[in-house]
């Protein structure tokens, strides 16, 4: 029994060892500045909805009315970024992070309608404009695997700072025997908000020189953002023009005559109410997402 014993010891103790051979021992590490390049791919929001409506919308109305449609409306996609990240050392293995960066998208589209006889035209431009400004802070454990190679995985929380701008300029044009009749409007909504998030990483570092370390990581956001809230400017055919404040409201309506709920993403001075709308609710944008980040750290 005591020989069984001690042997099954020294076997640990030889497992042991074997295992910290291809590994550094854990140390402190030192203050720290990474320059990320980021790609970004975020979850689908009410942005995305209302668009996907709005070009059924379009479609239902040239079926209706027997013309041709031209164009549609699509999503911005939120492009790649620089990020810069400021590592603290608190003790071996473990360190503070504070980054920040700022991803960003727009896209425009117009629809165009003609009825058969070319007396009936539309035209509808949209430009959505999306930006958010993510400041997180976290913690992060590093541990050397072989050589000058090294893991890491973080976890923490980020603000988020939202802008979402949308410009819609319309114009409809009624051919008559004796005088055409030309309707148009022109708007702008610029509006803003800010939530708590969380991230996720896990990543690899190759130190290169006593100073310099190349790396790889992926970052898995979790964001939803609403009370969107903001000011317009209007102006149309008639002359009017007007200003204001709006908050953005995602619901659904046949507020456009076609017997066809359309899910819109449109900004009220007032809460949406009635038997022509369902299911009010504020706007959101999701930015949940994942990030791929190649970047360069300085030790200093």
């Amino acid at each position: 029994m005591e020989r069984d014993r001690r042997r099954s010891l020294w076997t640990a103790a030889a497992l042991g060892r074997l295992v910290l051979a291809g590994t550094t021992p854990l140390r402190a590490e030192r203050v720290s500045v990474r320059l990320n390049l980021r790609t970004y791919s975020a979850a689908e929001g009410d942005l995305q909805t209302w668009l996907q409506s709005y070009n059924s919308l379009w479609t239902s109305f040239n079926s209706k009315n027997g013309g041709t449609l031209l164009g549609s409306f699509q999503p911005p996609a939120l492009g790649s970024s620089w990020e810069i990240e400021v590592r603290f050392p608190l003790f071996a293995g473990l360190a503070l992070d504070l980054a920040g960066t700022t991803v960003s998208g727009a896209k425009d589209g117009t629809v165009q309608f003609q009825n058969p006889g070319a007396t009936h035209t539309e035209s509808d431009f949209l430009l959505n404009d999306v930006k958010a400004t993510p400041i997180r802070i976290g913690l992060s454990f590093t541990l050397p695997v072989w050589n000058n190679l090294r893991l890491s995985a973080g976890y923490g929380r980020h603000l988020v700072f939202a802008r979402y701008r949308v410009e819609e300029n319309y114009e409809a044009v009624f051919k008559g025997p004796k005088m055409d009749y030309r309707y148009w409007f022109k708007k702008a909504t610029t509006y803003r908000s800010e939530s708590l998030g969380s991230y996720a990483t896990f990543g690899a570092e190759y130190l290169v020189l006593p100073f310099l370390a190349v790396g790889i990581e992926a970052e898995k956001d979790w964001t939803r953002i609403s009370g969107f809230k903001g000011s317009f400017t209007y102006s149309d055919h008639t002359g009017k023009t007007d200003s204001g404040s709006y908050s953005l409201y995602f619901f659904e309506s046949d507020e456009f005559g076609l017997d066809q709920p359309t899910q819109l993403l449109i900004g009220r001075t007032d809460r949406p109410a009635g038997d022509l709308y369902r299911n009010v609710r504020q706007g959101e944008f999701d930015f949940s997402g994942f990030s791929l980040k190649i970047g360069l750290r300085f030790l200093f």
